[in-house]
């Protein structure tokens, strides 16, 4: 026999072992921590160390595994099953907590953790300008100093990706590809493509035709693409469910705005199996829920 195949075979038993062990934690399912920290980790970038380090301290306990994974690969499991993997309270200043390496890419996990744990926040800091390199560097390095891991954009120039860079976290670019300002830190960027509009407008007004009108194009007339997907930042699995996200939005399967949406004050704006419409989202001044800060009045 192999080395290969009794490496198999040990894998394969320690497997079934912490399955036996997670189904006879059902009986004492009320008696166990929930976790109060979860690392959303990147593969190869110390969250299996960071994990270890945290244990170490004599009041956080481990979990039954290290990497649950269940914010993205065992979702479609209940809560509870997540619960059992954590240890029984033995003090009351004892924690526990997880840590996933795909967690940072998965498109879903921020999102599914912070319906778990409302406590996990978005900030937002408003430049009021689309294109101030200056401004939206200043941005950028206060969300990093305030402990951001990821930069979302929504201004048009690479500042805030070069500054992503500058300290080794992660952004989403805007506008255009930004890729090669920061090729560590970049995921992907949406584009838009004014050139099809604008040239048809201009045709418009040469052949006398031309009249102001609302334009909502999206993914579906090709006014907005996404940049490459980075595939030294994002596992290919990843970049998939990413680009099968795409065809759903361009198909009309997928709204990029669907119920149950809340705003900041726990309200239900957009009930569950509704949408947005334009004049909501033309109108829209309110934050959506788990965004703190005040919106700028």
């Amino acid at each position: 026999m192999t080395d290969m195949n009794n490496n198999k075979i040990l894998v394969n038993l320690k497997k079934k072992i912490i399955e036996v062990r997670h189904g006879l934690r059902r009986l004492t399912f009320g008696k166990r921590l929930k976790p109060s920290f979860v690392i959303v980790g990147a593969q190869k970038a110390g969250t299996t160390s960071l994990y270890r380090y945290l244990i170490q301290h004599p009041n956080i306990k481990s979990s039954l595994l290290k990497e649950i994974h269940y914010f993205d690969l065992n979702y479609n499991k209940s809560l509870s099953w997540y619960h059992l993997f954590f240890p029984l309270k033995t003090k009351k200043n004892n924690i526990t907590g997880e840590a996933s390496p795909y967690y940072m890419f998965h498109p879903f996990a921020i999102e599914r953790i912070a319906k778990v744990n409302p406590d996990i926040k978005i900030k937002i800091i408003w430049a009021f300008t689309w294109y101030d390199p200056g401004k939206e560097a200043d941005a950028a390095k206060t969300l990093i100093n305030q402990g951001a891991d990821i930069l979302v954009q929504h201004t048009d120039t690479f500042a805030p990706c070069q500054e992503a860079e500058k300290a080794g976290v992660l952004a989403f670019g805007q506008a255009s590809n930004q890729e090669e300002f920061c090729p560590n830190s970049h995921l992907t960027a949406i584009e838009d493509v004014w050139g099809p509009y604008y040239a048809a407008r201009a045709k418009a007004v040469v052949d006398g035709t031309w009249s102001s009108t609302d334009t909502w194009d999206g993914m579906d007339k090709g006014m907005v693409v996404m940049s490459p997907y980075n595939a030294k930042l994002m596992p290919s699995d990843l970049i998939q469910e990413a680009v099968a996200m795409e065809i759903a939005l361009k198909d009309g399967s997928m709204h990029s705005f669907e119920g149950p949406i809340y705003n900041q004050a726990g309200e239900l704006m957009v009930p569950e199996g509704g949408v947005a419409d334009d004049g909501m989202l033309l109108g829209m001044n309110w934050y959506v829920k788990g965004i703190d800060g005040e919106l700028p009045q």
